[in-house]
């Protein structure tokens, strides 16, 4: 999102809690804005204007903040993509496995990115394969649906970092969150 776009959310918000926003300031105002710019560089404003609409339609009192926009819109994000479950996930590695002694890399390669980096490489599926079907079922199963919760906080903790922080963090300008190719 654009400093310009930054601006028009920030004014709906005035629009919208004005007793809120009745006594500050001009500096106050620019600072709130760089923050919300950097803040929401890295999101696409119509979606931001949809939660923060969304977040006004539902939110009383004190004007919601970044990370409750933030929220809204991975919230928002989620529900159009249709994320899968982690009953789901699991049923999608266990598929995986099942082809995993002599597929192992064809099938780490049709897995979400969720469960690739949960995997880490095609060795963990053909690893699995060769576990029989009664403790992959139970044991692994159940360490599976500890770990994959793991993973989604890692997930969404990347997710909320700005663009400018990932860069910073990236040696090489690489995004240090992301899969190798």
């Amino acid at each position: 999102m654009t400093r310009d776009e930054c601006s028009q959310m920030l004014t709906l918000l005035r629009t919208a809690y004005p007793g809120f926003y009745r006594h500050m300031k001009a500096e106050d105002g620019m600072r709130t804005l760089e923050l919300w710019s950097e803040m929401f560089a890295g999101d696409d404003c119509a979606v931001v204007r949809l939660a923060l609409r969304d977040l006004i339609a539902t939110h009383s009192g004190y004007p919601p903040d970044i990370a409750a926009v933030k929220e809204r819109i991975r919230a928002i994000t989620e529900s159009v993509r249709g994320g899968e479950t982690d009953e789901e996930l699991w049923q999608l590695l266990l598929r995986a496995s099942s082809n995993g002694i002599y597929g192992a890399r064809e099938e780490f390669q049709r897995l979400p990115p969720i469960l690739q980096r949960y995997c880490g490489t095609p060795a963990t599926i053909r690893d699995m394969a060769q576990i029989d079907f009664q403790t992959l079922n139970t044991v692994t199963r159940g360490q599976f649906l500890r770990q994959i919760r793991i993973v989604r906080q890692r997930e969404e903790f990347r997710d909320r970092l700005p663009e400018s922080v990932r860069a910073a963090l990236s040696p090489g300008g690489t995004d240090p969150f992301r899969l190798p190719e």
